[in-house]
């Protein structure tokens, strides 16, 4: 498992420029199929471009279910709510973008059975 400790950004991570280091040792993580550790240990806070850049861009490209590969530690209950935020915009854009209308019938790309 790929550990990312969050307070090499700092107490308050709030930059864009970080939050793409840290999207793209998550995405090499992914290729390399292992699971993702994102240690909030001494954070104070984690603002929305920080997350919106690292997290967001990894739930945009592939998927909600991407989440399953990734464990959150140490978040205090601030960054817990800020996660929470963020995943959610992007979870529910995620979602919206995976539902297809097909003949009037409501399907998920990822539901088996699943036919364009």
């Amino acid at each position: 498992m790929k550990v990312i400790q969050l307070r090499d950004y700092g107490r308050r991570v709030r930059a864009g420029v970080h939050g793409q280091q840290v999207h793209d040792q998550i995405a090499k993580a992914l290729k390399a199929s292992s699971r993702v550790r994102l240690d909030f240990a001494d954070v104070e806070s984690v603002g929305a471009t920080f997350l919106d850049t690292s997290l967001g861009a990894v739930v945009a490209r592939h998927g909600a279910t991407v989440l399953r590969s990734i464990v959150f530690t140490h978040c205090s209950t601030r960054i817990e709510a800020s996660i929470v935020k963020a995943l959610s915009r992007f979870c529910l854009k995620s979602l919206y973008s995976s539902l297809v209308i097909h003949r009037g019938n409501l399907s998920y790309r990822g539901q088996p059975g699943y036919r364009r």
